[in-house]
């Protein structure tokens, strides 16, 4: 009895240490404990723990293994192999260690959270949301989880799902305002304009002083079309837009899609937080090409270029080549196209899932005049994601060009009911 006593004195006095983030000191009293008692599972367990935080995972695993000769049926230490094997970047072998943890009981939510980060970065996303209502069925009134599983449904695209977690989030706690978010945003990705709108006015009246409401307000008028109500009240409630990029945007998309590109260009222009913006110079390349102004749009593009780890890297080279045919510049524009195609091809073959490489090289072979190519890829695209209206107007242009009338119709169509404000990429 005296020496179990010592043991837990051993482990505690290292977990205060450990809690201060003493990690030499508390190591010293870990190490102690499992040489005054080697079938002590705590020791082992704080002793792994340890040294995960002072990066030594060798040692952490040898801990955990002891631990593991102890006690086999324990899901505690399958789970902090599990917990390992992620810190290593071995996710199959920690997905194997959380299945063996969640079959001996073992319940803890980070388990069913990383497995479902697992199995939606898999792309299995029926997976992933089973691991969310594992982790509902035995937190049931967690918002939190609520909150997550939503936001997962809606970065997926299963908006209808969505829906019906967020109404679970607003049942659970109406007064949250989280919860009546997400269920707009889902009516708004649904097109269920008329509904949000509903929606969106009662979020005026139990959250009067909330901005975000104010924001979304905004941006349902810019998809309904009420651009000049949608800029009278970004200007009344955001007289500083310019200072947050969000409100930026939003507002330089309004002042774009009102023709007012020249007030656009001046905001910007007035911002030096703006004019660094990767976004935001996206959009002034949209802005100067919309005015003809093919130059300056250009220099935009090499601007956006300057950052090889930018995101738009890889598309402004797209649109570089598309300045420079606007400019005259044929036989460079050209060349510019087929060299893309390559670069894109090889994006393409080190991350599949840049879908958007597809796209722009689409757009190559249509200005290179190879319309069956192009009409493969945006077909391909379609398959992919049959969800996006600019995918369904960029086949729309490609079967106009093959004189596909019928094929043309139907997807200027389908573009219209997906998204009314969608614009063509630029071709």
């Amino acid at each position: 009895m005296h020496k179990m006593e010592d043991v837990r004195e051993l482990v505690e006095q290292g977990r205060i240490l450990y809690s201060t983030d003493k990690y030499e000191e508390a190591l010293t009293y870990f190490l102690r404990a499992v040489e005054v008692d080697p079938y002590y599972e705590e020791a082992y367990e704080q002793l792994g723990i340890c040294y995960i935080m002072m990066d030594r995972y060798d040692d952490a695993r040898e801990a955990f293994n002891k631990w593991l000769m102890i006690s086999d049926n324990n899901g505690s230490v399958y789970f902090h192999l599990g917990n390992l094997a992620l810190l290593q970047g071995n996710s199959d072998e920690s997905k194997a260690m959380y299945s063996k943890a969640e079959i001996l009981g073992f319940n803890d939510p980070v388990m069913f959270l990383n497995l479902a980060v697992f199995y939606e970065e898999a792309g299995d996303y029926d997976g992933a949301i089973a691991q969310y209502d594992k982790l509902l069925r035995r937190n049931p009134y967690s918002y939190d989880f609520m909150e997550k599983k939503t936001q997962f449904l809606i970065r997926v695209g299963r908006y209808a799902q969505a829906y019906n977690s967020s109404m679970k989030m607003i049942q659970t706690d109406i007064d949250r305002f989280e919860g009546h978010h997400y269920l707009y945003v889902s009516l708004i990705m649904q097109g269920k304009y008329e509904k949000a709108e509903e929606h969106i006015n009662e979020l005026e009246a139990r959250f009067p002083d909330n901005k975000t409401v104010i924001f979304d307000k905004i941006r349902l008028m810019d998809l309904l079309g009420r651009n000049n109500e949608a800029l009278e009240l970004m200007n009344k409630e955001f007289p500083n837009a310019q200072e947050s990029e969000q409100l930026a945007l939003l507002k330089l998309g309004l002042l774009l899609r009102m023709g007012k590109s020249d007030e656009a260009i001046s905001m910007v222009e007035s911002s030096e937080k703006l004019k660094n913006d990767e976004d935001v110079l996206t959009l002034m390349f949209s802005l100067y090409f919309a005015k003809g102004d093919y130059e300056k749009a250009k220099s935009y593009c090499l601007k956006i270029m300057e950052n090889e780890n930018s995101i738009q890297y890889e598309p402004a080279k797209y649109f570089l080549a598309l300045s420079e045919d606007k400019m005259g510049n044929k036989d460079k524009a050209r060349e510019m196209y087929r060299n893309n195609i390559e670069d894109y091809k090889a994006v393409l073959r080190n991350n599949h899932s840049r879908v958007d490489m597809y796209m722009y090289r689409c757009l190559c072979e249509y200005q290179l005049n190879d319309y069956e190519q192009a009409r493969s890829d945006i077909e391909f695209l379609l398959a992919v994601s049959p969800d996006n209206a600019e995918f369904y107007l960029t086949a729309a242009v490609i079967y106009r060009a093959l004189n596909m009338t019928d094929e043309e119709t139907d997807c200027l169509n389908k573009a219209r009911s997906l998204d009314p404000n969608a614009v063509t990429p630029l071709i």
